[in-house]
């Protein structure tokens, strides 16, 4: 006998992830430094020094 597992829909705490890769062609040089492409959304940032920390 099977048991039937129940739908990811009605499971608390389930977490899904997607990861899109598209190719990009600037158009010209970008003004910011080498490293991880800098993102800011209210107190969060994503650039070489907050990636370099642990918190």
């Amino acid at each position: 006998m099977t048991a039937v597992s129940p739908s990811l829909e009605t499971i608390t705490g389930v977490r899904q992830e997607l990861t899109v890769v598209v190719p990009v062609r600037l158009l010209r040089t970008p003004d910011w430094a080498e490293g991880p492409f800098p993102f800011e959304l209210g107190s969060r940032r994503t650039d070489t020094a907050t990636r370099a920390t642990t918190s």
